[in-house]
């Protein structure tokens, strides 16, 4: 965040302008109170770009100078919120990303070859059943976790869909 505020800072001084340019340039009262950033970014992109979405906390360790790491809690979002935030307000670019083909084809070689993780998959009968199979969106989620000195350990969770087309822009 300290980065996007310095951009626009920088970049509001060789003349660049706008109301968003000048409010990014300004959070944490004018980099007085950095710890203000985040929580000031949010309130100012919900209300620049019209989007409304919620900022789950989450206990996390963060890396600190002295102690290596420490307990800090981070805002995040939802990997379901987001995809529905894109295609919400920037359906063009939903439909680039993830591609109605795609995904139709995913699901139509799924339930050709009977894949083993799909027959256990509390939504395989509607997924069968549906005439439009591009209304579910294949989405992996992986866990993982890694003892960080001894004592504690740290647990991370990645998604991704197996039909990301990256658009040209």
């Amino acid at each position: 965040m300290k980065t996007a505020v310095d951009f626009c800072d920088a970049g509001r001084k060789q003349g660049m302008r706008g109301k968003f340019v000048e409010r990014m340039a300004t959070l944490g009262a004018c980099k007085k109170w950095e710890s203000n950033y985040e929580e000031e970014f949010h309130r100012l992109a919900k209300k620049t770009l019209g989007v409304h979405y919620e900022m789950y906390k989450v206990a996390t360790f963060v890396r600190d100078r002295i102690k290596v790491t420490r307990s800090a809690q981070l805002n995040v979002l939802l990997p379901h919120e987001v995809v529905h935030l894109l295609w919400l307000y920037d359906r063009p670019r939903f439909d680039r990303i993830f591609s109605v083909h795609k995904i139709v084809s995913f699901w139509r070689k799924t339930i050709e070859r009977d894949e083993p993780w799909f027959r256990g998959h509390p939504l395989r009968d509607e997924v069968i059943a549906a005439d439009d199979k591009s209304k579910f969106l294949p989405v992996t989620i992986f866990g993982d976790d890694a003892t960080m000195r001894k004592t504690r350990m740290l647990h991370t969770i990645t998604w991704l869909t197996h039909v990301l087309s990256i658009p040209d822009d």
